[in-house]
């Protein structure tokens, strides 16, 4: 019973409770409820695979949610309405549009805020001289998030990010090294390669 509760996330966890607390279900139908709510994770987690595919964007980086450990990817580290998903350590986040026009942030930072609800995403400048650019989505997106109260990035992993941007946007995303990115990016542009 131990093993099954530790390996649910805080929605399962939540719903087992409810199974004790609320219903009294007994113990024995309880660790049946579990095993069953754990397997509803396994089934989430394949549907989320199906949709969003299951690339490896930063095999070999280091991933933190603390910006004391010099991570090479920053996770947002707190879901309010605005959300910074940033690259560091000469990695940056690059997006070839649908147009195949290559584009980064020289901040490293992509922001998914909420305005007016619903969730904008751009590059993020970080500068007032210098204009965020917007990230183009699918038409369905807002649709979808139109009603949606939990940011899209809660407790997600970086390729769950990576991916995301991947599958609503229409550029496709990418994390590379460089040593000059305004260099590199030019001479994506100039050659049309991805």
């Amino acid at each position: 019973l131990n093993e099954i509760m530790d390996s649910l996330n805080s929605f399962e966890y939540l719903v087992a409770v409810f199974f004790v607390c609320i219903i009294k279900t007994p113990l024995i139908d309880y660790s049946e409820q579990l095993v069953r709510i754990s397997s509803i994770g396994a089934v989430s987690k394949a549907k989320e695979e199906e949709r969003y595919g299951s690339k490896n964007y930063v095999s070999g980086l280091k991933v933190s949610k603390e910006r004391k450990d010099n991570p090479d990817v920053l996770l947002p580290p707190k879901m309010n309405g605005y959300s910074y998903f940033d690259t560091f350590n000469k990695y940056y986040v690059i997006e070839k549009t649908k147009n195949g026009e290559y584009r980064y942030a020289s901040t490293g930072s992509l922001a998914l805020h909420k305005r007016e609800n619903e969730y904008e995403l751009e590059w993020w400048s970080g500068r007032t001289n210098i204009p965020n650019q917007s990230i183009e989505v699918k038409p369905e997106y807002n649709e979808y998030y139109q009603d949606s109260i939990e940011h899209p990035w809660k407790d997600k992993d970086a390729n769950y990010i990576m991916r995301w941007l991947n599958y609503w946007t229409t550029g496709e995303f990418s994390i590379v090294y460089s040593e000059n990115i305004k260099e590199y990016v030019d001479s994506l542009n100039q050659a049309g390669i991805f």
